[in-house]
């Protein structure tokens, strides 16, 4: 089946690459098979499917026609159609296990698929994990980042599929984030503090990737002890830092000459407010 492509971040790209593989199935959140089958019944289910589809995984309707016939369950032409049309999402006239699974929930229908009682304050969310949900199959099912954590998830498995915000609401630490593969980027707009990427460790080239790269950032990291040198490693230009109050021997420490130090206090002096303009 065809995937949608992003561009991926390298830090995560394999798990960006399996998300995008389960958003093709967003339209199916909402009948998530394991949703309507207990274990056991599902197992059985999955394990009729594989023996029909073979080694290529998939139904056609032919097939499907026989699977039917073997098992004595009667749905008309005209009905079959129906379901068939609305879970064959790619319009191939064939499905795979999901596709079946849901095709095979409608047509017995609620009297012997009922729908399972799922959710938060329902069922524990380790149950669904380890009857083999996916992921993205629970996160739909409305838990939320800080219950997967509980659970038991790492927050590198949880990267694909929860945003920086969640992951900050959840009280996820900064460093483990980074030591999670994130690159730090929109950082500022996370919940994340400019101390907490202080005190991770973060560097100050990945600080002004995550926002935090006006004046202001300058002076207060400054204040946090940062040095020139650092602040120049990172990418920062002579002139905030100047303005952020690191001084001329501060500077020259960083590696800048005497000569662009001199330069750049000349050139402030000359536009402060109120000194005359040269002649």
């Amino acid at each position: 089946m065809a995937m949608a492509k992003l561009v991926l971040r390298s830090s995560v790209s394999w798990q960006k690459k399996l998300f995008q593989h389960h958003l093709k199935e967003k339209s199916k959140l909402g009948r998530i098979p394991r949703a309507y089958l207990p274990p056991a019944q599902f197992d059985q289910y999955a394990s009729i499917f594989r023996e029909y589809a073979g080694e290529d995984g998939i139904l056609d309707r032919a097939e499907l026609q026989g699977f039917f016939v073997k098992y004595n369950i009667t749905v008309s032409p005209d009905r079959l159609k129906g379901i068939m049309d609305e879970v064959d999402d790619d319009k191939s006239g064939t499905l795979g296990e999901t596709e079946f699974l849901i095709l095979l929930i409608k047509a017995l229908g609620p009297s012997v698929c009922k729908k399972r009682k799922i959710g938060p304050g329902l069922c524990d969310l380790k149950m669904l994990k380890d009857e083999g949900w996916s992921k993205i199959e629970i996160k739909s099912a409305g838990y939320k980042c800080a219950q997967f954590i509980e659970s038991g998830y790492s927050v590198k498995e949880l990267l694909p599929i929860f945003t920086v915000v969640e992951f900050a609401q959840a009280g996820v630490p900064c460093a483990d984030m980074m030591a999670s593969g994130w690159d730090c980027r929109h950082g500022k707009e996370s919940g994340y503090s400019l101390h907490d990427f202080v005190i991770a460790g973060v560097t100050t080239q990945r600080i002004r990737d995550a926002g935090f790269d006006d004046l202001d950032t300058a002076v207060a990291l400054r204040a946090e002890g940062i040095t020139a040198l650092k602040m120049k490693t990172g990418g920062w230009p002579l002139s905030t830092l100047q303005d952020a109050g690191y001084t001329p021997t501060e500077l020259r420490l960083a590696g800048y000459s005497m000569m662009a130090v001199a330069s750049m206090g000349q050139l402030a002096t000359t536009m402060s407010p109120g000194t005359p303009a040269p002649a």
